[in-house]
């Protein structure tokens, strides 16, 4: 209400907001905080731990995350329609529409939604689990659809006139559509989008997406971000193919499918693009094809983020892991990079690691779990200290149970040079929990004491005791992050552990 009342007393403050965002929201149809009994499901045993070290699990209080409706449920809609700002003189730069759960009497909020509407010629509209939303707005629609530059709908089944609606948003720049069944009539009318710069389509039951898009689709020249997830690709990979060699400007694709018959062209035509910057490919089949995306990488020098840390390397796969690893060195201006898992993997770690050496612009780097040992560890401490990662941002180890605490102490002894290093991950998985030795806790001090820039120091299932507590909090009264600095380390169960004498 302040706000409303100043904006109409200095409407020139507009102008000065970078981005307004109006919430509409039924807080009995969104989701609600996770209950104790989903918790139990996830954690299905109850740890047993020493009473020195039983501070590692607390228990979640059963109301712990729910909202105060008290006031939230009987609060009546604010009318704004008269809030007379001249839109000719007075302009929002972004103006952001959320829309979650099934909201009743729509028509309600139409004359609120048409006065800020007309303030700006920006808009984003997000909708969650809210059927039925764009038709009853349809006005708003109708006036200022070209001011939409972005739609964003999870769990929102369209019908026809939805459909067509959003077609006539003629400045549309952004559709994303997740988890619903794919809007046959709009994918097949995508050709109308003329200045969509970014699709993402993650679809529900492996469906067939691809075979709906026109022909004329290809023409989207400014298409710059591409993301499919959970498609079947059997009968259309090589429609796909064509259309990613079509798309001149893209910068982003992220493909997530089972299987992908010409995946062989679909890379070839990504690497026809020197613009790609980032790459996520998920899938069981690309085992198969690892080769082959190893000889695109040289082709790909722009590429800053590239993401396949779901793919699982087994033994078989050995020498393939070789040649994926070796090639990782022409990526010079990659930023990001998370890593597969599995033993072919874990066999070419130091061999991946070696490679950091040419990668002087990671700023995050993620291994997947079970993939490194005290020896790859080790050689990723005098990577380290060799100032290879001296942009390094993130580092994530976690659940990497081969490593010894002797490795952990070897490792917390060499590492340096790290002066951007603002998150770091080192916990193990639930049930895997280790006694931190103190010798190893006091490198880990000593490590994070030469940390300058961290802020966050994951450690989950490592049991410490009220002496390791101590002693971090003692460093962090020195340490240029002190006040800022958080030790993770503590799990929330839905029950007490077992605490033995």
């Amino acid at each position: 209400m302040g706000l409303l009342v100043f904006l109409k007393l200095y409407p020139e403050g507009l102008s000065l907001i970078r981005s307004l965002r109006l919430s509409i929201n039924n807080i009995r149809s969104t989701t609600g905080p996770v209950s104790n009994e989903d918790l139990a499901k996830v954690f299905s045993d109850v740890p047993t731990v020493e009473q020195d070290y039983s501070m590692a699990f607390k228990v979640k209080p059963e109301n712990f995350g729910h909202l105060n409706l008290k006031n939230s449920m009987f609060q009546k809609l604010l009318d704004i329609s008269d809030l007379d700002i001249n839109a000719s003189q007075h302009k929002i730069a972004l103006l952001k529409v959320d829309v979650n759960g099934s909201i009743p009497d729509l028509e309600t909020y139409l004359g609120n939604l048409l006065v800020f509407l007309s303030l700006t010629d920006h808009i984003d509209l997000e909708l969650s689990n809210c059927p039925g939303f764009i038709e009853a707005v349809w006005p708003c629609i109708d006036l200022y659809g070209a001011s939409f530059v972005k739609c964003s709908f999870h769990g929102v089944e369209l019908n026809m006139t939805e459909q067509d609606l959003i077609l006539q948003m003629s400045s549309l720049e952004s559709l994303q559509m997740t988890q619903i069944h794919p809007p046959e009539y709009l994918l097949s009318h995508l050709d109308r989008l003329k200045k969509l710069k970014e699709l993402i389509l993650d679809v529900s039951d492996n469906m067939e997406v691809v075979r709906l898009f026109p022909e004329e689709f290809k023409e989207l020249r400014s298409l710059e971000k591409f993301v499919l997830r959970n498609v079947n690709l059997m009968n259309d990979s090589t429609k796909l193919a064509k259309f990613i060699a079509a798309f001149s400007n893209l910068t982003c694709f992220h493909l997530k499918c089972d299987q992908c018959p010409e995946f062989e062209r679909l890379l070839e035509g990504l690497s026809r693009n020197k613009n790609i910057q980032e790459l996520y490919l998920e899938g069981w089949f690309l085992n198969e094809y690892i080769v082959s995306v190893a000889s695109v990488l040289p082709l790909l020098p722009n590429l800053k983020i590239f993401d396949i840390k779901n793919m699982y390397f087994t033994n078989m796969y050995v020498d393939k892991a070789s040649v994926f690893a070796v090639a990782l060195a022409s990526l010079a201006q990659l930023e990001e990079l998370y890593l597969p898992g599995g033993p072919g993997i874990c066999k070419e770690a130091t061999t991946i690691i070696q490679q950091f050496q040419y990668l002087r612009n990671l700023r995050i780097i993620s291994f997947p779990s079970n993939v490194l040992n005290d020896a790859s560890l080790l050689q990723l401490a005098h990577a380290v200290r060799d100032r290879h990662l001296s942009k390094t941002e993130e580092l994530d180890l976690t659940a990497n149970h081969d490593i010894t605490q002797s490795g952990w102490r070897d490792f917390f002894q060499l590492v340096d040079n790290l002066p951007k290093l603002n998150s770091l991950s080192i916990s193990r998985a639930y049930g895997r929990e280790i006694k931190a030795d103190p010798l190893t806790f006091i490198a880990l001090v000593q490590c994070v004491a030469r940390l300058p820039s961290l802020r966050n120091l994951y450690m989950y299932s490592w049991l410490l005791d009220e002496k390791d507590i101590e002693m971090f909090n003692v460093m962090k009264i020195k340490h240029p992050q002190g006040k800022s600095l958080g030790l993770q380390w503590q799990w929330l169960l839905p029950f007490p552990a077992i605490v033995k004498d």
